[in-house]
């Protein structure tokens, strides 16, 4: 008895790693606090998830309204990404995504049940699509670098923890190490040797990191770990 409530313990970890592993983007992006799609997420999830698989025709055209009014938000929102790419498919995206709720809202007004029905995968994909398009892109190399020097800056550094500082210095070195062209997002691949220079002078600071936490020099460490992280969060607005 006891082996099997473990056995079901681990089986319910599993499908919620594997549920978390497959929230959508626009998930993600209502998730992050980014409004205009949260307010679209909330007409089109109870569409997509009750209305559609129970047929409801009058919950699908009564959301025709509701579309138009959320995609008024995602129409007024300003790309200030500086990745040229995935502005691109950002402003791609968001024309498709245009295009079906306007053919949605239009078949709505008419009562047309069979076509708001048919066309709601094609919304609903599209809705996905931008949102995905409009999430920066995921490096989970950059994040964890970052992660390590809000350590030293925001912990060890205030309490002038000297050991820890000198273990967070050398996880940094070797975390700086894992930025390689094999690493590297297949959407940044175009970039590759704008971005490789970059990597070198990452883990260039981070090995004067290490070698300043070697001498306890604890001014040295804030000053590189605050200028390290401003390199890193101009990459992440350049790039990601």
């Amino acid at each position: 008895m006891r082996f099997l409530k473990i056995a079901i313990v681990l089986l319910s970890l599993v499908a919620a790693v594997q549920a978390e592993d497959k929230v959508c983007p626009a998930d993600k992006a209502a998730k992050a606090g980014y409004s205009a799609f949260e307010a679209f997420h909330k007409v089109v999830a109870p569409c997509w998830h009750q209305a559609y698989p129970d047929k409801n025709y009058d919950s699908l055209i009564a959301a025709g309204p509701g579309f138009e009014k959320a995609m008024a938000g995602i129409a007024a929102l300003e790309p200030k990404m500086k990745n040229v790419a995935r502005k691109g498919a950002f402003l791609m995206n968001r024309e498709i995504l245009a295009k079906c709720v306007k053919r949605y809202a239009a078949f709505a007004k008419e009562g047309q049940k069979d076509s708001v029905y048919a066309i709601l995968p094609q919304l609903h994909e599209a809705f996905e699509n931008c949102a995905g398009a409009y999430l920066p892109i995921s490096y989970p190399e950059v994040e964890g670098i970052i992660t390590t020097i809000d350590v030293i800056l925001d912990t060890h550094i205030p309490k002038q923890n000297a050991e820890g500082i000198a273990g967070s210095t050398e996880t940094l070195v070797t975390k700086t190490k894992a930025l390689t062209t094999a690493t590297l997002p297949e959407s940044l691949k175009a970039n590759e040797k704008q971005i490789v220079p970059e990597f070198v002078s990452f883990q260039a600071m981070a090995g004067q990191l290490q070698e300043a936490s070697t001498k306890k020099d604890l001014a040295k460490v804030k000053q590189l770990a605050s200028d390290l992280k401003a390199k890193l969060n101009a990459f992440q607005e350049a790039y990601l």
